[in-house]
């Protein structure tokens, strides 16, 4: 137990200098760097939109993972993914290997097998539609979700593409909040409404 509070403790660091990249803060300000509120996000969406917005209680949140409990770089992965959930009072589902499910319940996760990648991945959508939920599927090694708001580029230019990026204001969101956000853009939409929505990836900065 104190070893994985260590990991934890770690990993919660390791995430705070991811936000605070994101946010370009010149001084680390003392304490943790939250998530920017729910709201401040929720006010760019139209009054349509806004109707749209789930409730947490609507979603099931999955984590698809394998083989990542059995070594100290893995549980930090694992506990850099959790602890962000667990700021956000939800409760993921972890789907994995059949060999690994023991070892990721032992670290206190809630987890399930679910096999290889696509298996687990259409495991997580028949569980979700069973409860009746909107289904959430997360990698295991995500530091930080991130969004950002600006003025488009003129054009597809790379320069003119790259500056509106930094301009944008940056948001350093919950997974709850993302998944709400994006599910509410979905609902707003016109027909035909879209049923797939998702978030590009990068590297930790």
């Amino acid at each position: 137990m104190v070893r994985l509070a260590k990991l934890k403790a770690k990993e919660a660091v390791r995430v705070q200098l991811v936000r605070l990249q994101i946010k370009e803060i010149p001084n680390r300000p003392k304490g943790d760097i939250r998530t920017d509120a729910a709201e401040s996000l929720f006010k760019l969406l139209s009054p349509e939109e806004r109707k749209c917005i789930p409730k947490a209680s609507e979603f099931h949140f999955c984590v698809v993972s394998a083989r990542r409990a059995s070594t100290v770089e893995g549980v930090q992965d694992i506990f850099k993914v959790q602890c962000q959930f667990d700021e956000a009072g939800v409760v993921p589902t972890w789907y994995v290997d059949s060999d690994s499910v023991k070892e990721y319940r032992k670290l206190g996760l809630q987890a399930v097998e679910g096999g290889r990648l696509c298996p687990s991945r259409n495991k997580a959508l028949k569980d979700a539609n069973l409860l009746g939920k909107i289904c959430v599927q997360a990698s295991d090694d995500i530091s930080a979700w991130e969004y950002r708001h600006g003025k488009r580029a003129a054009s597809r230019d790379d320069a003119l593409c790259n500056a509106a990026w930094a301009k944008a204001k940056r948001y350093v969101l919950s997974p709850l909040t993302a998944a709400q956000f994006i599910v509410a853009k979905m609902r707003g939409a016109p027909q035909p409404k879209p049923k797939l929505g998702g978030a590009s990836r990068q590297h930790d900065p």
